[in-house]
C-alpha cells in the first residue's frame, strides 16, 4: 500500500475475502474427532456383524465364586494386516485385582472380549476356572461375569429399570445398597429418587453420574468376576478411589479386571498387565 500497489480498501476487502475462507475452514477442523470417532464406531459394527450368531438354547455353565483367568500363548488379528495380541499368556488368580494398560490399539477392547466369549482365539488357551472345573471362554460362560463397558450403556427409562437389568428380582434396599457403594448418593437427591426418568444413553444426567449408575447396576449381578472398561474414566480422582475401595471392601471374593490408563488404578490393583501394540 505504501508504495501505490493496492489502495486501503482494495487491502481491507483481501482480508476480508481471507476470512471468509479461513472461517468454515476453521469450522471444519472442529469435526474432524467427530469423523474419526464415527469411522472407528462403523468398524466396530463391521466386526460386530462377522460375529457368528449364537445358539441361544445351549446351557451356561457357571463355576460359582472363586473364579480365576488363565490365559496361554494366545493369538488374535481382526485381517492379515491387523495383529493385536500374539503369543499371550498371563494368569488371573481367584479374588484377584489387576490393571489392563496400554496405548490405543494394543488390544485391551479385545482381551476383554476374548474374556466375554465375543471371540475366540485364534491359537491358545484362555480358559475360566475354580478349583475344581476348567472350561474355554464361551458364551456359555459370559453369566459368570458382571461387565461395564467403556461408554455410557444407559437405557431410556427410570434409573430403577435400569438397575432391574443386573437383577429383575433386586429390591429397593438392594437398589439403595449398590448405589451407595458405586457413590452414586446424588440419586436420592433428585425430584423421583430411583423412579428419576433418563433418557437413551442417561440423557439429563452427567457422564460420571451416568457411569456411576452402571457400576451400581453390575453390583447386582451375580457375576464373580467384575470387569469394569474404563469405567471410572469420567470420575474425578477421589471418587474414582472412593468406588475401587468399595468393592474392595465388599465383593473382595470377586476377581476383579479393570482397563484403565489412570495409575490411581494401577496402584490399586495387585497385578498390571501391560498390552503393547505390535507393529
Amino acid at each position: 500500500m505504501q508504495a501505490g500497489i493496492i489502495t486501503y480498501g482494495a487491502l481491507i476487502a483481501f482480508i476480508q475475502l481471507v476470512g471468509q475462507i479461513q472461517g468454515p475452514a476453521k469450522s471444519l477442523t472442529q469435526y474432524i474427532p467427530i469423523i474419526i470417532s464415527t469411522f472407528t464406531a462403523s468398524e466396530r459394527l463391521m466386526e460386530l456383524e462377522e460375529i457368528p450368531r449364537e445358539n441361544k438354547h445351549k446351557k451356561t455353565v457357571s463355576l460359582g465364586k472363586s473364579i480365576g483367568i488363565r490365559i496361554k500363548n494366545i493369538d488374535f488379528h481382526y485381517s492379515e494386516e491387523k495383529h493385536i495380541i500374539h503369543a499371550l499368556s498371563y494368569h488371573f488368580p481367584p479374588g484377584s485385582s489387576t490393571v489392563i494398560m496400554g496405548e490405543t490399539g494394543a488390544g485391551k477392547t479385545t482381551l476383554i472380549r476374548l474374556m466375554l466369549g465375543l471371540i475366540s482365539p485364534e491359537s491358545g488357551e484362555l480358559v475360566l476356572y475354580n478349583g475344581s472345573q476348567e472350561v474355554p471362554a464361551s458364551a456359555e460362560t459370559r453369566n459368570n461375569f458382571s461387565y461395564v463397558p467403556q461408554g455410557n450403556t444407559l437405557f431410556s427409562g427410570s434409573i430403577r429399570d435400569n438397575l432391574f437389568l443386573g437383577d429383575p428380582n433386586a429390591t429397593t434396599e438392594d437398589m439403595v445398597r449398590v448405589l451407595h457403594l458405586a457413590c452414586a448418593d446424588f440419586v436420592f437427591e433428585l425430584p423421583e429418587g430411583i423412579d428419576t426418568v433418563c433418557g437413551e444413553q442417561g440423557y439429563g444426567l452427567s457422564e460420571g453420574q451416568a457411569q456411576r449408575i452402571c457400576i451400581a447396576r453390575a453390583f447386582l449381578r451375580p457375576g464373580s468376576i467384575l470387569l469394569l472398561d474404563e469405567a471410572t474414566s469420567a470420575l474425578d480422582a477421589d471418587t474414582e478411589l472412593h468406588v475401587l475401595q468399595n468393592i474392595k471392601s465388599h465383593f473382595s471374593d470377586k476377581t476383579l479386571v479393570i482397563v484403565s490408563h489412570r495409575e490411581a488404578a494401577a496402584d490399586f490393583c495387585e497385578q498390571k498387565l501391560e498390552l503393547k501394540r505390535l507393529r
